[in-house]
């Protein structure tokens, strides 16, 4: 997911697929400075800390960690995680054999597989018992291969990315797409050179990188319509050029009612911006009845130069505000919900910040993801007692 300035990402990306393994969240050698987020693009850069924490002999919930729940929302129940290598998932409403309905959990492995983990809350590790498909296509794994830390969900069908490395460096990459309902169709594949950031947009992916499929050139957001036999993507947004600056793909969301968070990474303020396209404009681009969207151009969504991850849930989005990381995560500051209205002038109106989840500034709790499913906010925590998946909802 990052250039050459992405150090912070690529080691979780070489630990999640080459060691397979995160080094323990509970102190360890001083880091390199912040943590770009979520899988979203991002870089180092930052002052080294002060050394190892002292969190093993901090209080641990065993199930929030050092997290507390805000007053506006409720811890509903959790799910661990077993093993110790990061898994990206995703979540999906699912009959179940016996007749009812269950939340099936999908984990994307380092290995560059999709796994079935199980029905929550009884989640199992990868293995090849639990392997649903290959997200990397077979001409790339000839290459070394660093999965791209994201796996999104929409309409039954699953997204991974994929990165390739030759020489020391990357060289290529690529997207599968895979429908759940209709297993005996396969896997299909696009090349997706660059790719750093995914998200599920109704019956479109969209993906942050070089190019998708036949369509490149400028580095920007690219579509593809999942609910067809052939592929075609095509150009969304463009990112600015920036003098001095190394722009590369950011953090996105999609709002339950409809509004698009399309976002852009800069190297060398070491921050994401944030931008409101207007839907028509997203829609547009994708059908190809309009053109690609200037994202420079767009209203900016400020939330702060300390925002480490996003995600749309019900009419705004939750955003991840830290300055700190554990191991190669970034550690739990505060999770807010941020409300968002489209007002008949075509700006947005941002509410208060409600909070979601909050943590001392002790850098003791990791957040690996965060997700929507429906109504229910999921959130991967990690810490010295391992990971878990939490499902949160309004009060």
């Amino acid at each position: 997911m990052n250039s050459t300035g992405s150090i912070r990402w690529l080691c979780a990306a070489l630990i999640v697929s080459c060691s397979g393994s995160m080094p323990p969240p509970d102190g360890g050698l001083p880091d390199a400075g912040p943590f770009d987020g979520g899988g979203d693009g991002g870089s180092d850069g930052g002052v080294p800390d002060a050394g190892p924490l002292d969190c093993d002999l901090r209080a641990h919930d065993p199930i929030l960690g050092t997290a507390q729940v805000g007053a506006g929302y409720r811890l509903v129940d959790s799910a661990v995680l077993p093993g110790t290598a990061w898994v990206p998932v995703a979540v999906k409403d699912e009959a179940l054999p016996d007749g009812g309905r269950g939340l099936v959990v999908f984990g994307y492995s380092g290995a560059g597989t999709v796994h079935r983990l199980g029905v929550w809350p009884a989640l199992f590790e990868p293995s090849a018992a639990n392997g649903v498909f290959d997200a990397v296509a077979a001409e790339d794994r000839a290459r070394q291969v660093i999965i791209t830390p994201s796996l999104v969900n929409a309409q039954d069908k699953l997204l991974a990315a994929y990165r390739t490395i030759s020489g020391g460096g990357f060289v290529d990459g690529g997207i599968s797409v895979f429908d759940t309902n209709a297993p005996d169709a396969g896997t299909r594949w696009l090349p997706a050179p660059g790719n750093e950031s995914l998200l599920a947009l109704g019956s479109y992916f969209l993906v942050g990188g070089d190019g998708l499929g036949a369509a490149g050139g400028p580095r920007g957001v690219y579509g593809v319509k999942h609910d067809v036999v052939d592929l075609r993507a095509g150009l969304v947004a463009t990112y600015p050029a920036i003098a001095g600056e190394n722009v590369r793909p950011g953090l996105m969301a999609l709002t339950a009612h409809g509004l698009p968070v399309l976002g852009y990474y800069l190297d060398g303020a070491d921050r994401h911006v944030l931008r409101l396209p207007a839907p028509s404009q997203v829609m547009e681009a994708l059908s190809g009845a309009g053109s690609a969207i200037a994202l420079g151009d767009a209203p900016e969504l400020q939330l702060g130069d300390d925002v480490e991850a996003l995600a749309g849930f019900s009419t705004g989005v939750v955003a991840l505000h830290t300055q700190q990381v554990r191991g190669v995560l970034p550690a739990l500051g505060a999770l807010q919900w941020h409300g968002l209205t489209r007002q008949p002038d075509g700006g947005t109106r941002v509410d208060a910040p409600v909070d979601v989840l909050r943590a001392a500034d002790d850098g003791c709790t990791a957040v690996s993801q965060v997700m929507a499913a429906q109504t229910v906010l999921i959130v991967g925590v990690w810490d010295k007692n391992g990971q878990r998946l939490l499902r949160l909802v309004p009060r």
